[in-house]
């Protein structure tokens, strides 16, 4: 589902108030699955807007599949976790020299994230929308931030 409106994130110069009012909707329904102190954490950091991808890892072993996505802005440092990884869908090159992207002050960076979508229906589908038209959809059956 993320994977046209991220399309239309890139395309027009300012979001649709149907592309909000879509993107709202997946908010509320994956709010009604969250647990509170999650949900807080994703609205008081702007949904991790202008936070930069320091390290993206995919585990498999044993029937289980886990990605976790570290994420941080200045001295602040969460990392976002999928258990009983569905899918993992990435637009564009995950790691690119050629990024165009306000630097990181401290430390290096992949991408810089632009957005965080979230919805949830049978599984967390999370979009997390990145410079240079790059974005990396994940379906899970669970969804933790550390």
């Amino acid at each position: 589902m993320f994977e046209k409106l991220a399309v239309q994130y890139y395309e027009e110069d300012e979001l649709s108030v149907s592309l909000i009012n879509e993107i709202k909707a997946c908010m509320l329904r994956a709010e009604a699955a969250l647990q509170k102190e999650l949900m807080e954490i994703i609205r008081n950091n702007h949904v991790f807007h202008d936070w930069y991808v320091t390290s993206f890892n995919l585990y498999c072993e044993e029937n289980i599949t886990l990605c976790r996505i570290q994420v941080s802005k200045r001295e602040t440092q969460y990392v976002l976790k999928f258990d009983g990884v569905v899918s993992v869908a990435i637009y564009g090159e995950i790691a690119s020299s050629a990024a165009d992207y306000p630097p990181r002050a401290q430390g290096d960076s992949f991408a810089q994230v632009l957005a965080f979508w979230i919805d949830y229906t049978d599984y967390y589908e999370i979009c997390l929308l990145l410079d240079n038209e790059r974005y990396i959809i994940i379906k899970a059956k669970a969804f933790m931030v550390n």
